[in-house]
């Protein structure tokens, strides 16, 4: 995502997952992520904590919990530096959302 020439960060994706949740957009926080993905951006813990609670805010406590095993499974594989796991539980992640 460019606006204006000005390139995103982590902290830019993070605010508008921030704006997802004040919104009661938990679908557009999804896209966000997507477009995160898209843009090489590795997700930082402050990512996942603003996803959590656009999730949560919203009632879907299911989705709420998908993240914080996708949090944990990344957390794992950079410990053992597994990175293909992350691309598993992304691909994983849309899958499931989309059912």
């Amino acid at each position: 995502m460019r606006i204006n020439n000005i390139a995103s960060d982590e902290y830019l994706y993070q605010l508008l997952l921030e704006a997802c949740g004040a919104c009661g957009q938990p679908t557009r926080a999804v896209q966000v992520v997507q477009d995160m993905e898209k843009a090489n951006i590795q997700p930082t813990t402050g990512i996942f904590a603003s996803l959590l609670q656009v999730f949560v805010s919203n009632g879907e406590t299911d989705e709420g919990y998908q993240v914080y095993f996708m949090f944990i499974i990344i957390f794992i594989s950079y410990l053992f530096h597994i990175s293909y796991l992350f691309d598993i539980f992304i691909y994983l992640f849309i899958y499931i959302k989309r059912l």
